[in-house]
């Protein structure tokens, strides 16, 4: 029988794990899963076939069977620095999205977890089994954290808490435990809000909320395998990279709809997290991304054919 806890006691735990805050829902399916198909149905995932696979979608669907012990999912989150409007350098740097800054968050994250799991086992007082979704599970966290109390869905599809806008890392825990007391789901603010549609560059924010990947910066600098892009400086003109191999300095990675989030609070904020410590505003470019005027000419019109712009 599974034990019961207060979402009280969720809280003052996840706080002394190192997390900024926490919400709790329950396991049962998603009643905005049908969206998610029309959205598959419509071939807006571009190039990621792997959110189509059918042995995942029923955990997507229904979040038990992700994990079937599971009787609640807690959601942590871990809030980064948004120092993303600082001066470049150089021209020779571009910017890179605040969340890539520090390392990575699929290395940072479990051993807090694996703190949290271990108070919630001396709370419990039984060994409690648990499993975790970081970013790479079956399973359509954005829904179910805002399920969870965490913020809601905004226009640009993120996921927006009304303290801490878009600039976390989120983790999911399925847990055998009852918890009682868990949030309310936060009401939609963005109202006729449209700074995020307004500041993307390539017009991927659709008017239902949902993302067409194949026009989204997002997509184009870190999932897609084939034609790479650079954006020179928030809010620049896309330059086209043909061709190019795929390595570190050459992705640009862009969060400029959030940045531009009217919810956001975008002064500099303290950094609690010594892994999260900036070394450098941008990253250098590599010679091999300069391209000739020819080039670049050639280069953009074969990019707004493809993004029909």
């Amino acid at each position: 029988m599974p034990g019961t806890t207060p979402m009280e006691a969720i809280l003052e735990i996840a706080v002394d794990s190192g997390f900024n805050f926490a919400g709790a829902t329950n396991v049962e399916p998603l009643a905005v899963f049908p969206h998610y198909e029309e959205w598959l149905s419509a071939g807006l995932h571009a190039g990621m076939r792997y959110l189509e696979n059918p042995d995942m979608l029923p955990a997507r669907r229904d979040p038990s069977r992700f994990f079937p012990e599971a009787v609640s999912i807690i959601f942590l989150g871990i809030r980064y620095p948004v120092n993303r409007l600082d001066p470049l350098p150089s021209s020779r740097h571009g910017r890179v999205s605040s969340y890539a800054w520090g390392l990575d968050y699929h290395a940072v994250l479990p051993p807090a977890i694996q703190t949290m799991v271990d108070r919630l086992r001396s709370l419990a007082g039984f060994d409690l089994p648990f499993k975790t979704s970081v970013d790479s599970a079956p399973v359509l966290e954005k829904p179910l954290a805002a399920r969870a109390g965490l913020g809601w869905q905004g226009r640009n599809s993120c996921l927006i808490h009304p303290v801490f806008g878009s600039f976390f890392f989120l983790a999911g825990l399925f847990v055998p435990l009852n918890i009682t007391g868990q949030p309310d789901p936060v009401p939609d603010r963005c109202g006729t809000c449209r700074r995020c549609v307004e500041a993307c560059p390539t017009g991927c924010i659709r008017p239902d909320g949902t993302i067409d990947a194949g026009r989204c910066l997002s997509y184009l600098t870190i999932e897609n395998k084939g034609v790479m892009f650079c954006l020179a400086g928030m809010g620049g003109d896309i330059a086209p990279l043909v061709e190019r191999t795929k390595s570190a300095e050459r992705v640009l990675v862009i969060d400029g709809c959030a940045v531009a989030c009217a919810k956001k609070t975008l002064e500099r904020h303290g950094i609690e997290h010594e892994w999260l410590e900036l070394t450098a505003v941008g990253i250098e470019k590599s010679p091999n991304l300069e391209l000739a005027e020819d080039e670049v000419k050639t280069a953009k019109d074969a990019a707004e054919r493809m993004l029909g712009c």
